[in-house]
């Protein structure tokens, strides 16, 4: 147990709350250099140690937060159980400005797992837990526009492909009239607009490969873990039209899209 820092007089220091949250949220942004990067292995260790010092003063954002990214971490690393269940269990006492966030994540995860009753509960408490703020530490804003955004992520992963495209467009929409938003959040959407295009009841594989290659210049020139992975997820969509995606050709496998510069 970590024992509070005291002056020499024995009076507690009055700055250690405020030096402590610094702290975790420098192991955060080290956790996320290390996810982008692709060290999950450092990108976990720094998570927990953000998740420690967050819970060590009680601080809901930051706690919050790490869960997020620990999720997130182990989502990408296909352990989807444990990426829903990391979320699942940090939304009740996350700050308010996560908990959106948090079901989102966990709604994604559990439809990747095949679990689509978790995967549509989860959606409805990402829509309740929507909370109207400014940005603050972490992540940005979680507004229509995530919503849009997770909904056809995860309508994509449970096979529904006409929902999927509704919400991706709308998505979009607003990335666009906000002249792209994050690039992170736009390659997102694009992939998840492709994978959409692909379920639909009558596919459209050239309009599908037409957005995926925006995606790819999303990844180009801002080249975030989740798009560049994503991305790498679209190639084996693409197996029966890869005619339609050279980018995706490479001397190997095919499987890696070539990332420009």
């Amino acid at each position: 147990m970590r024992r509070k820092k005291r002056w020499p007089d024995g009076s507690a220091w009055p700055f250690r709350k405020r030096v402590t949250v610094l702290a975790g949220q420098y192991s955060y942004y080290l956790a996320r250099l290390a996810f982008n990067t692709g060290d999950d292995i450092a990108a976990r260790r720094f998570a927990v140690l953000s998740s420690q010092y967050a819970d060590d003063v009680g601080d809901s954002l930051l706690t919050g937060a790490a869960a997020g990214l620990r999720s997130s971490i182990a989502y990408y690393g296909g352990r989807f159980h444990l990426a829903a269940d990391l979320a699942a269990q940090a939304r009740p006492s996350a700050h308010p400005y996560l908990r959106a966030r948090l079901a989102a994540y966990e709604a994604r995860a559990r439809a990747t797992a095949g679990d689509v009753g978790g995967a549509q509960t989860a959606l409805t408490a990402m829509a309740n837990s929507l909370f109207d703020s400014a940005p603050m530490f972490g992540e940005p804003p979680f507004d229509a526009e995530a919503v849009a955004g997770f909904t056809a992520v995860v309508a994509g992963r449970l096979g529904d492909g006409e929902r999927a495209e509704t919400h991706a467009r709308q998505s979009i929409a607003i990335l666009d009239a906000r002249g792209g938003g994050y690039p992170e959040d736009y390659g997102n959407t694009l992939a998840a607009l492709s994978v959409a295009l692909l379920a639909r009841p009558r596919p459209e594989p050239e309009e599908a490969a037409a957005v995926a290659m925006r995606a790819l210049d999303v990844v180009a020139a801002f080249p975030t873990r989740t798009v560049v992975q994503r991305a790498r997820d679209l190639s084996g969509l693409f197996a029966d039209h890869r005619e339609l995606c050279p980018r995706w050709r490479t001397s190997g496998n095919g499987s890696r899209p070539r990332r420009r510069g």
